[in-house]
């Protein structure tokens, strides 16, 4: 199986490659008063609004972007979302069984399983698994409300 590694916090993860649809730069992202915690923002990428999710705050890990963090666009079934990660480290191929992740790990209700890459153990991440239904309708909600507003700033 061919991963993309990336560390959240100290946390080493992967996802599918196939779900990663590209890697951008953490750039300005556009915030709606009452946004969930979980959300930076939308990212307008190339004239589609994508909302970029915090993956240290949904795992509950201290949540501190840097300029060098990036943006992994995932696409899924719900659409494309953008996650916040720290490093990104390859895309390689991962070695071994897919194992049942550890009780207790932060990433436990969102990850596939535990995989070895490179000599280290990494939790491979479910794209569909990270955001509840609930979550997915709110961000969409909000994700309107900023499409509106960008429209009525053509407009003037």
């Amino acid at each position: 199986m061919i991963v993309l590694t990336f560390r959240i916090a100290s946390y080493w993860c992967a996802l599918r490659a196939e779900a990663v649809r590209e890697i951008v730069p953490l750039a300005a992202t556009c915030r709606v008063p009452g946004q969930p915690e979980i959300l930076e923002g939308f990212l307008n990428l190339r004239g589609t609004l994508l909302p970029v999710v915090r993956l240290a705050v949904l795992f509950g890990l201290p949540c501190a972007p840097m300029p060098s963090s990036l943006i992994l666009i995932v696409k899924g079934e719900a659409g494309s979302v953008g996650l916040l990660v720290d490093e990104v480290e390859s895309v390689t191929s991962a070695t071994g069984e897919l194992r049942r992740i550890g009780v207790g790990h932060t990433a436990t209700e969102y990850a596939e399983g535990e995989l070895a890459v490179e000599g280290r153990n990494v939790a491979l991440l479910g794209a569909e698994q990270l955001l509840l239904g609930e979550e997915r309708r709110r961000i969409r909600e909000l994700q309107g409300q900023v499409q509106v507003r960008l429209q009525a700033l053509a407009g003037s």
